[in-house]
């Protein structure tokens, strides 16, 4: 993504954007932007807190009201519902706020007695680590164990950064292509690496390996394949979930240089979502093939109105709150302002927005009750309120 008002950017290589080559048979189009003429919902902001850093990722877990927030810079934060802030754990020593790179990505395990961190070292490649939670939310820096580790390239864009502990309970991580524009390393459709993937992990250790490899991943028996992989053909899928309640996987993977995706289909396992064959429904790079590519089940062009330059994906809204928000697709766009939603069972209806501000959302977080907050990577965290 790209924005232009903060340090993050998030892979949307605008001043780099490689040409689109001509189209040959293409898929049917998604459904794309369409100007709303009402709101889903009356629905407003409650500020929470004003950190001093720039978000980029938070969780919460049942057993604990605070809301978790990585800081690009490297620390994770806890916030109160009293806006109180505790840091949990600080490791700007090993990374540092650099272009997309930083710590980007948190997780708990279902008993939460243990959080995973999703960070560029300071030779900016990619790490996944493990830490044991203190009593107090704290995490334990005596225990941190690696999980997963992944050479970047000499890019510094496309680290993707998500980690979410799926409803099967193994940890999900999301990597971008390498970074560059056009997929230049060609990762996307590669099996035999990280970049451009969705990766499912047991976190447990396996005899010396770092982690458990899921039998039923759907790479574990080709030759040659990654067999963390769960997904693929993505560019930088900058935010995805789990719908709670059908358990669908949802993604919002930032485009190239013309559109912005949304994509979705059953939970993932196995599906190429296309890139780099395609941007979107958009033939892409021409040496790339993926006859059996999903495409986007919507998208935005950036010159639609609103448009925008790079996706920040979100959540079904599945809270109790504000009912008219229930079954819609939250997400938003770095450089816009404001949450906007598709349905989630009829995006060709068309997206709509939920709210004017704020701006520079980088990140969304859900509550275990379903409740949406809303991350600005300016420092600002709010909730989403009747």
């Amino acid at each position: 993504m790209r924005g232009t008002r903060t340090v993050l950017v998030l892979g949307c290589s605008l001043a780099l954007a490689v040409t689109v080559a001509p189209a040959g048979a293409r898929p049917a189009a998604a459904p794309a932007a369409t100007p709303a003429t009402a709101d889903v919902a009356h629905v407003g902001l409650a500020q929470l807190a004003k950190l001093d850093g720039h978000p980029t990722a938070g969780v919460m877990h049942k057993g604990d009201n605070r809301l978790y927030v990585t800081l690009q810079e490297g620390r994770v934060v806890a916030i109160s519902p009293d806006g109180s802030v505790m840091t949990a754990l600080n490791i700007t020593s090993r990374t540092h706020m650099d272009n997309e790179r930083g710590l980007l990505g948190i997780a708990f395990a279902p008993d939460a007695k243990h959080a995973y961190i999703y960070y560029t070292d300071n030779d900016g490649n990619i790490n996944v680590d493990a830490y044991g939670v203190r009593g107090n939310g704290s995490f334990n820096p005596a225990t941190r164990r690696r999980l997963l580790f992944q050479v970047h390239t000499s890019e510094p864009n496309h680290n993707g950064g998500n980690l979410i502990t799926g409803p099967d309970g193994y940890l999900y991580i999301g990597l971008g292509d390498g970074g560059g524009a056009g997929d230049p390393f060609r990762s996307a459709q590669r099996l035999n690496t990280f970049l451009g993937k969705i990766l499912r992990i047991d976190p447990r250790r396996h005899g010396s390996a770092a982690h458990t490899i899921p039998k039923g991943n759907p790479f574990v028996h080709v030759a040659g394949a990654k067999k963390e992989i769960w997904a693929y053909g993505l560019r930088n899928p900058w935010r995805f979930s789990f719908d709670k309640k059908t358990h669908n996987l949802w993604i919002g993977d930032v485009g190239q240089g013309t559109l912005e995706e949304v994509d979705h289909v059953g939970n993932g396992k196995g599906v190429n979502f296309g890139w780099s064959a395609y941007e979107g429904t958009n033939r892409f790079n021409q040496d790339q093939n993926a006859p059996h590519a999903t495409f986007p089940v919507y998208e935005y062009a950036h010159s639609a109105n609103p448009g925008g330059c790079a996706i920040t994906g979100g959540f079904v809204y599945r809270g109790t709150a504000i009912p008219s928000l229930v079954g819609q697709y939250l997400f938003a766009d770095l450089c816009t302002e404001g949450v906007r939603a598709i349905s989630s069972t009829d995006p060709g209806a068309g997206e709509h927005p939920v709210t004017s501000s704020p701006s520079s959302i980088v990140a969304f977080a859900q509550s275990p009750a379903g409740e949406i907050y809303v991350l600005s990577h300016d420092g600002p965290v709010f909730k989403l309120t009747p």
